[in-house]
């Protein structure tokens, strides 16, 4: 369906439909790719002991407060935007804050414009404000565990129409979390985003 023809509706839609793919809220956060399909059979898993984690949290390298650089946050979208397979593309100019606390304790500040074309439909969308959860680590993995604040502010419009901030805010912030492995190594650590289809080892810097 041509672009020009599109209901304001079905493109508000449409956005937070890729929103959901592309856009990590905790810049960790994504998405929509680590959820069951819809109408997917549930099924219940049996309850097991599990082990401790072998990392703890307190001592790792992953622990301060970190700034997603402009730089990285744009080879975190280039990522995006090529699992993306043409559908959508996000322009991004900013960064983001992301502090881990050694109380197992993180926080997203994410202050982010980004250029949208979601099948020609172009736009304009802001992040800002933050987002709080909880984490660990498990051998070398971050597990996000649990989001208990969400104070994300999205504003923008798409195809001259306004998003619906809120909603989008919502759907972005209680979107699973998910696994993201951690390389110590180097002078900082190197995180590796999920972007959906695939990872982008990120460089978090002071």
């Amino acid at each position: 369906m041509p672009a020009a023809s599109r209901s304001p509706r079905s493109s508000r839609a449409l956005v937070r439909a890729a929103l959901l793919v592309a856009v990590p809220a905790a810049s960790t956060l994504a998405l929509a790719a680590c959820s069951p399909a819809a109408g997917a059979p549930e099924t219940t898993a049996p309850v097991t002991e599990t082990a401790a984690p072998a990392d703890t949290v307190a001592g790792s390298c992953i622990v301060g407060d970190w700034r997603i650089a402009d730089d990285q946050v744009q080879a975190y979208y280039d990522a995006v935007n090529a699992s993306m397979a043409g559908v959508a593309t996000f322009d991004p100019t900013g960064s983001s804050g992301l502090s881990f606390g050694a109380d197992g304790t993180y926080r997203y500040t994410p202050d982010l414009t980004l250029a949208v074309d979601v099948s020609g439909v172009t736009g304009e969308l802001a992040l800002a404000g933050s987002i709080d959860g909880t984490y660990e680590l498990v051998d070398g993995v971050l597990q996000p565990s649990e989001q208990f604040t969400n104070d994300l502010v999205v504003t923008g419009t798409l195809g001259g129409q306004p998003v619906d901030g809120e909603q989008v805010a919502a759907q972005i912030a209680n979107a699973p979390l998910a696994a993201a492995p951690v390389d110590c190594s180097g002078p900082t650590p190197v995180v590796a985003f999920s972007t959906g289809a695939g990872t982008a080892s990120i460089v978090l810097t002071r």
